[in-house]
């Protein structure tokens, strides 16, 4: 017991000095997944969707044990809904990157036959200086609804008369042959009603380029969000066989499926986007505590904290001089937080190399993995080839429940 305790103790003092550690931000260039070769000058055609798309019921089932009546939320114009919000988000989402030059939708689509197949609106696309032409795709899109009932409980404690275990009918007097005990159990008291709406859309997006029309890069995901609403509740009475149902939801028409398409197409129009554009990446590390205090090491670690760090740099600097190992590593990583890797690798690699330590070495390969990503990203920016041992026709399933 008393182990664990000292286990427990020692646990909780290392979580406060790790909470309480003084932390530099560093930040990386973080390559897209898809290597676009230097094309940045994209132009995006709108979203395509088959005419047959099977809508839900009218009437949503679940209500006939009710006394509520209930329209579906689907509409006639929620395809063409999907369509041109699928089309909108995704050229926003890029164009938030702040990485591509678009042509959107509407410029594009009186250029292309599909797929640059026809008029040759490849040709035409490049004249404007366009690079990549992306396809938009929903070759599924579904919605469901139904109602759903569920029972409220109630914990409840009743007298209830049982045959008393000590009853002797020889007995005189004789005891009683029935006593009262209390008995606790859950009672339904109400049932609650809930409408449930499912969608699901599938979009695929490809990528051509207008030089040639060969396919550059493909990605289909596949997501699916379902919505709660409560829409009623039947109370029962105390006998438990009369009831009276109250609504919640007082519309006669079921909510919108549009909102809830809404939540998918967000979702990967911010996939895409990630997967397209390199990005900086933000993260904090912790620096390593000097000892013995100084007043050199208060200062810098003062410095930090105000994101002064090329002072706090030069403080750690001169510690590390006076052979501080951990002024070295926390001076390493000011290095990294001022953007400069080079640097940072080789001040980390010494600071390795003289002392042994085990953290040097883990923020030594952390920091070279950050390079090595930070140079792929700026080879995909300037467009130089980067071989990666894969071809650049990629096709990705990508499926979110």
């Amino acid at each position: 017991m008393k182990r664990m305790k000292w286990a427990i103790a020692l646990l909780v003092t290392l979580m406060v000095a790790t909470s309480c550690a003084t932390t530099v931000q560093v930040r990386h260039l973080v390559p897209a997944e898809v290597d676009l070769d230097g094309r940045r000058e994209i132009a995006i055609a709108s979203a395509t969707i088959p005419t047959s798309v099977r809508r839900p019921s009218l009437w949503i089932d679940g209500l006939q044990e009710t006394g509520f009546s209930l329209y579906s939320g689907w509409d006639g114009e929620i395809v063409a809904k999907v369509g041109t919000q699928a089309t909108g988000t995704i050229t926003t989402a890029l164009a938030q990157t702040g990485y591509f030059s678009l042509l959107d939708a509407g410029q594009t689509d009186g250029y292309m036959a599909q797929i640059c197949i026809g008029d040759d609106g490849c040709a035409h696309l490049k004249g404007r200086g366009i690079t990549a032409l992306m396809v938009l795709d929903i070759p599924y899109l579904d919605a469901s609804e139904q109602v759903v009932g569920r029972d409220v409980y109630e914990q409840v404690t009743k007298d209830i008369e049982v045959a008393n275990p000590l009853f002797d009918p020889n007995e005189i007097p004789p005891k009683p042959a029935t006593i009262k005990v209390s008995h606790t159990f859950n009672e339904v008291i109400a049932r609650e009603y809930f409408l449930i709406q499912r969608a699901t859309l599938t979009l695929t997006y490809s990528l051509y380029d207008t030089s040639d029309g060969r396919v550059i890069a493909s990605r289909t995901f596949t997501d699916s969000v379902e919505k709660e609403t409560k829409i009623g509740t039947r109370i029962y009475g105390e006998d438990l066989k009369t009831y009276r149902d109250e609504r919640s939801y007082f519309s006669t028409l079921a909510p919108s499926f549009s909102p809830i398409f809404s939540t998918i197409i967000d979702s990967v129009a911010a996939k895409i986007a990630a997967q397209l554009a390199p990005a900086w990446k933000s993260s904090h590390v912790a620096l390593m505590d000097v000892k013995p205090k100084s007043a050199l090491s208060k200062e810098a670690e003062k410095a930090v904290r105000n994101g002064e760090y090329l002072q706090a740099y030069h403080r750690y600097m001169e510690l590390w001089q006076q052979h501080s190992m951990a002024a070295g590593y926390n001076a390493a990583l000011l290095l990294e937080g001022m953007g400069k890797l080079d640097e940072a690798l080789a001040l980390m690699d010494t600071v390795y190399h003289q002392s042994g330590s085990q953290r040097a070495y883990t923020a030594l390969h952390r920091i070279q993995e950050a390079k090595s990503l930070h140079d792929k990203a700026q080879r995909q920016i300037s467009g130089e080839q980067v071989d990666d041992g894969q071809s650049l026709t990629l096709t990705q399933y990508m499926i979110s429940e």
